[in-house]
């Protein structure tokens, strides 16, 4: 069902206007009758009918109103090591995808992006991609990306929130079962761009409380593409946003992987944008499903799967 975040005035009926007017009319097509979705960004979900049209604005009546259902019970913030090129406009999105509510970019020690001073443009843009991922996954809010940070700025950031701190660092620490609790509700998670983090972060994040954890086995930092191997062995790859198909592109240009190298993989794309994307590089999707429909790509996938 196709979803939209909105101010909702209360009572039984509701207006779209703007952008997301013309995407309902012209795009989507549509017509009255026909149901959509409304969330507020406070945690609210209103299911609605499409009344009819009023010049390129939607009326709406409202049929009823539940709890957000995708949102999460420990509220993160992740504060993030600003990593070179555009890789933060995929770790946002998988981030927000994932549950964070609110993400902290930090100009790192080991950080090849530098603040420029062009902050506030970049800001928007990061929101955009952000408010993107939270309607694509089904939020119940959309987490503010804020300007980026100075690690010293963040670090009174993280102070003055009192919340528990986690930094996942490549020089070991405990797993983060043993750190977070069940009774946790807030969380700071720090992040380091793709040359980990220096020691004296470290130092200054102890000093603070926090507490210095591993993944796994292995380590995170900033967004590194699956091996060689890993992309050639998958059956699938499923795209989920414009933006994701050309972050993947980019990722594989920078990693000098050519994508004939992908030849085996079946692709799966979410909605016309992303397939427009894949084609753009030469790639005509095995399947395509409309955004926010996991029941009818799941449908899709497996009879694509079937053979003949």
């Amino acid at each position: 069902m196709p979803r939209f975040f909105t101010e909702v005035p209360g009572g039984e009926s509701a207006l779209i206007t703007g952008q997301d007017a013309v995407h309902i009319r012209r795009a989507l097509r549509m017509k009255p009758g026909e149901n959509l979705t409304l969330c507020d960004g406070q945690g609210t979900d209103y299911f609605c009918e499409i009344t009819g049209f009023e010049g390129e604005d939607v009326r709406l009546k409202v049929l009823y109103h539940t709890p957000t259902a995708c949102e999460p019970s420990v509220e993160i913030t992740l504060y993030q090591g600003l990593p070179k090129g555009e890789k933060m406009e995929w770790i946002l999105q998988k981030a927000v995808e994932l549950g964070v509510s609110a993400v902290v970019p930090v100009a790192m020690a080991r950080s090849v992006a530098r603040l420029d001073g062009k902050e506030e443009r970049k800001r928007a843009r990061w929101q955009k991609i952000a408010d993107e991922a939270a309607g694509q996954s089904g939020r119940g809010s959309l987490p503010p990306v804020e300007p980026p940070h100075s690690w010293k700025g963040a670090l009174e950031r993280m102070k003055a929130a009192g919340v528990p701190v986690v930094a996942f660092y490549e020089g070991g620490g405990l797993p983060l079962a043993e750190l977070v609790g069940r009774e946790t509700r807030r969380l700071a998670v720090v992040v380091g761009p793709e040359g980990g983090f220096e020691p004296s972060e470290i130092e200054d994040l102890r000093a603070l409380g926090a507490q210095p954890s591993v993944y796994l086995e292995g380590r995170v930092r900033a967004l590194g593409l699956p091996d060689t191997a890993q992309l050639e062995a998958a059956d699938w790859l499923v795209l989920t946003s414009r933006n994701g198909a050309e972050c993947l592109f980019r990722a594989l240009r920078e990693a000098r992987i050519d994508v004939r190298r992908l030849a085996k993989c079946r692709f799966a794309a979410i909605g016309p944008a992303t397939a427009d994307a894949l084609e753009a590089h030469g790639i005509f999707p095995d399947v395509c499903a409309e955004p926010a429909t996991s029941e009818g790509l799941a449908a899709a996938l497996l009879r694509a799967a079937k053979p003949g």
